[in-house]
This record gives C-alpha cells, structure tokens and sequence, in this order.
C-alpha cells in the first residue's frame, strides 16, 4: 500500500506534536511494508501563520496556490489513500481517497490562545473535511466525543487509534519516588494553552511549603517564552527552573526517566503525548484534570486544580503517602503498555485498508 501524506512542519524538528505523530506512524509503517510518502515537506506557508492584514492574506494565497500545484502531482501518481492531520480542505483528483486524521478542536475549545482568523478559518475547514473526506480518524474518545457536539450527528462510526510512544520509554518499570530534591519535568511547545507559568507558580507554591522542588521544561520556545521567563525571574527561580528547549530524543527520553515526575498543566490536549511517555517511562503524572487525560491515563494520575497553592497540596498530600502513589504509577504504567507505534500502525492500517476498498 501507498500512502501520501501532509507533512507540513516536517522542515522544523519536533515543531509539533502533529509533525511527531506523522513521523512516528510514517516509521512504524515502514516496518509493515507500508511505504508513506511526505508532501508539502518545504510548504512556504500554511494557515498557522496567517496573519491579518493584506500582507497575510498575499502569502496565505501563495502558500495556497503552492501546496494546491503539488497536491495535484502527487494525486496523479494515484496512491492508495492521502492522509492529512491538519484541517485543510481539499478536492477528491484521480480518484484518491482522502482521510483526515482529527487530533483535537483546540482553536474552538482555546480560543483566546488562537488569531480569531486563524480559529474561524480552521472550525471551517474541519467542517469541510468531516463531511466530505472519504474517511476520518480520531486520535482519542474525547476528540471523537468533541467532534460530535461540535458538529453534529453521522460522526458516530469514526474510529479512534490511540497514539504509541517511542519504544525507548517503554524499556523501565515504576520506581519508589525520591522525595528530595524533586525534579519534575514539563514537556511540550511555548504554547498559550500548555500554561507553563502555572507550572512555574506550582513550583514557586511547593518551595513556599517547604519541598524541594525543580522543574525543566523542554521543548521549542515560542509566543509564551518570554512569558514564561519573566514568570521564572519574577519567582526568582531562575536557580530552580531550566528552560531548556528542544533536546535529541535520546537525551529527552533519559530525562524522563529520571525525572521525580511529568508536571502537567495544559489546558486542552487531543492526546497528550508526554502524559503517555511517563507513564510509559514509570514516571508519576501530577496533571491537571481535562480533555483527553482522564482516558489516556485511565485515571492513574495525580490530579491538579488550576490554582498553584491548591495543586501544590495535590503534590504533598501525594508524596506523603509514597505507597499509593507507587500503585498509582504502576497502574499508569500496565496502562501505557498499549500505547505503541506498531499498535497503532497495525490499526491505522485496517482503517486505511477499509477506506481505500469503498
């Protein structure tokens, strides 16, 4: 089977948690005999970085009319199915299946963390995509569930494939937790909805009551870094808190694992792909409660109200009873058994397989 693929952001190392998805799934494939070839690798624009204005709305066009010219070659070579985790609507040419792969309705959940134009331009397109692509898959229950009360019926029979985790995460067992010092790690992108300041003042409040706590956050820096430094210095935890940026998975994976726990404050997740990898890794999850954490972590987390003072007593009430936070971890671990790319594939595959036979 022959599979073309949207890998828009594959010219920027780890620019998403889409991009990652798309890499991953694009190698597990590989080893199923699947070939996935990527399209738009070196788009000049995509609606992302619309901006508003004449200015945007020329590049916008040209980004366009670029990925629509290279849309339709590789259509003409007719592979079997088109895939595409990103809300653009195309045109059905020579007959080629096209399936969207929904990750999360982030931009109409968030939408103070979204250009208003960008928001409206994507509730669109994804309305476009769900009832007129040959196929849909979802990442998750909730986003199956959130695309239903957003647009209606006849969404029911989507499939969902969870995500897998790199292998290396998956090569250690829970371990009894080392109260002091503790050093929690944050991963993900300088994101408005990952709320990394109110990872900053989580720290700030345990340091306040006494624990020994540091963070490291890792990933690529963006509209809220300096949001998130000045958070930092205004703390003076410049000593405590590492913004460390993006590291090669190896070293990322290491750190994960030595890490005392994921300190997770994102308001709105499809999946959560560092929430599986610590449970993959026997790492404890300290989260906030919302979106897809419930289902992927099946409950096995310690769970976080949005205040700094309020969630810092969530973290001690936890490492004051060491017993039933280890059984906790365990049971997060046993879950994240199944989160693996060869699952996925295998999975992804059937649906592929199904929508290419219609």
């Amino acid at each position: 089977m022959r599979i073309v693929y949207d890998d828009r952001g594959g010219s920027v190392q780890h620019s998403s948690g889409t991009h990652v998805y798309m890499q991953q799934l694009a190698e597990a494939m590989r080893r199923l005999g699947v070939t996935m070839e990527p399209l738009f690798h070196n788009a000049p624009i995509n609606p992302m970085s619309l901006s508003v204005g004449i200015k945007g709305l020329k590049r916008f066009a040209h980004g366009f009319w670029e990925r629509s010219k290279e849309y339709k070659a590789a259509m003409a070579t007719k592979p079997d199915v088109f895939i595409t985790a990103y809300p653009n609507f195309f045109p059905r040419l020579y007959g080629v299946p096209r399936v969207l792969h929904l990750q999360d309705l982030a931009f109409i959940r968030e939408p103070k963390a979204y250009n208003s134009l960008k928001a409206r331009y994507w509730q669109w397109s994804v309305g476009r995509a769900l009832s007129h692509y040959e196929g849909v898959l979802s990442i998750s229950a909730f986003t199956k569930q959130d695309a239903l009360k957003i647009y209606g019926n006849g969404l029911e029979i989507i499939p969902v494939v969870h995500h897998g985790v790199a292998s290396g995460y998956h090569n250690s067992a829970p371990k009894k937790l080392k109260l002091e010092p503790l050093q929690f790690v944050g991963i993900g992108a300088h994101h408005p909805r990952k709320r990394w300041t109110l990872a900053v003042s989580i720290i700030a409040a345990l340091r306040e009551k006494g624990v020994d706590a540091w963070l490291d956050l890792i990933g690529p820096f963006g509209a809220d870094t300096p949001k998130i430094e000045a958070k930092i210095a205004d703390l003076n935890l410049n000593s405590r808190v590492r913004v460390l940026g993006v590291m090669p998975q190896e070293e990322l994976i290491r750190s994960v694992k030595n890490a005392s726990g994921l300190l997770w404050t994102s308001s709105f997740e499809g999946f959560g792909f560092p929430v599986a990898e610590a449970m993959a890794a026997g790492v404890p999850v300290f989260s906030v409660s919302n979106s897809s954490i419930p289902e992927i972590t099946a409950g096995a987390y310690t769970q976080l109200l949005d205040a700094p003072k309020s969630a810092a007593d969530a973290i001690i009430t936890a490492l004051n009873n060491p017993a039933q936070l280890f059984e906790q971890t365990l049971i997060a671990h046993n879950t994240a058994q199944k989160y693996t790319w060869e699952r996925a594939a295998r999975q992804t595959l059937s649906v592929w397989q199904e929508i290419a036979r219609k």
